[in-house]
Parts: structure tokens; sequence; C-alpha cells
């Protein structure tokens, strides 16, 4: 019964720890309120504790902030929607996966409450659509 009250604790700080990454945290952030100059400060800590880079967070306020001006958006809320569409904007088009041998591994690597074990299902229900035999391997710098 203690085993299984610590795989529910550990659980609920994992998602906890989901729940506070950085796009839960931004949309928490902006609100509905005005758009401030503190609303911009805020924004650009944001993204620059999400490992985005100095250079592209200030990239990606700036681009937002000249949408807001020529959109005449004024408020925070409205704000989200545009900095969103910004951000999906520079992501790359994934590239296709071509399965020529078997077995075949996917490596994923990231921080913390980044969505590596949502897209590694994903992943592995991708897979199985396709009529393949997916297995699961781990390993944690933690653990």
């Amino acid at each position: 019964m203690q085993a299984m009250e610590n795989n529910r604790s550990k659980l609920v700080a994992g998602l906890d720890r989901t729940r506070r990454s950085t796009f839960g945290r931004i949309a928490r952030f902006i609100g509905a309120g005005q758009i401030t100059d503190t609303t911009w400060e805020d924004l650009e800590a944001l993204l620059i504790q999400s490992d985005i880079g100095v250079e592209t967070s200030l990239d990606i306020i700036q681009e937002t902030q000249n949408a807001t001006r020529e959109e005449g958006i004024l408020r925070a809320d409205q704000l989200q929607l545009r900095l969103k569409e910004i951000l999906l904007s520079r992501l790359p088009s994934p590239p296709a996966i071509e399965i020529t041998s078997r077995p075949f591994v996917v490596l994923l690597a990231g921080v913390n409450g980044s969505g590596k074990t949502t897209t590694l299902a994903k992943l592995g229900k991708h897979f199985q659509g396709q009529g393949l035999e997916v297995q699961f391997a781990a390993a944690d710098t933690y653990r």
C-alpha cells in the first residue's frame, strides 16, 4: 500500500511540473488585463527561462510587439493567441520518419516538464497505427 502511495505522489509531482511548464506559465501570466511594459518584461523573462535563448526570446518579443501594434491588440488575453501563432510559426515541419531497418530507435531528450513522455506515447500510438510493434525503454539521470 505504501509503494502505491509513493507512486501516486511521484505521479502528482510529475503532473505538477508539467502544469507549470513554460506555456502553462505564459497562459496563466497573460490573463485578461491590459498589455503594459511589465507584460513585456515578464514575457521576456518567461521565454528566456524556458531555454529558448536570449536572442530568440528578444526576436519573439519584437515580433509580438510589432503584431500587437499593427493589429491593434490592447489586451493580454488577445496577445496570447497572437503569441501562440508566432511561436508555432517558428517551429520547423517535422521530418518524415522512414523506417529502413529494425529495430528502429527513437531517442528523446529534454528538460523536465517539456513533454517527452507525452510525445513518446503519441509516437508509440502512431507507429502502432502503422502496424508496427512498439517497445519503450527508459533511462533517467535521476534514478
